[in-house]
């Protein structure tokens, strides 16, 4: 008898020990990123030269969603260079260096 009283009390010291640490609400975890934040020129140049088609984070609007794209460096830069469909050229309107700005930005870079 005395042995199963001490196993009662073991048994339920455990419960409550246990219990209250598989209550706890799970927090999420946020995602780290290994990207840094895109340049201000490049939300600047994306700003003022795609949002108006591609929505403010390129999520899509009248033109469809580009970011994050995922053409590749040089199939980016002719794109923007020379337009496709309905979306303009901006080849003489941006410098390179914008255009390397909007493809990094549009990449996730």
């Amino acid at each position: 008898m005395r042995r199963a009283w001490w196993w009662m009390v073991a048994v339920l010291l455990l419960a409550l020990l246990l219990v209250p640490a598989g209550c706890q609400k799970a927090v999420p975890q946020q995602e780290e990123s290994d990207q840094p934040p895109p340049t201000p020129a490049a939300v600047q140049v994306f700003a003022a030269n795609c949002a108006g088609c591609h929505g403010d984070q390129g999520q899509g609007g009248r033109g469809p969603a580009i970011k994050p794209s995922q053409l590749s460096e040089q199939e980016l830069f002719t794109v923007i260079a020379d337009g496709r469909g309905d979306m303009p050229a901006f080849r003489g309107r941006l410098a390179e260096s914008e255009v390397q700005a909007l493809i990094s930005f549009l990449r996730g870079e």
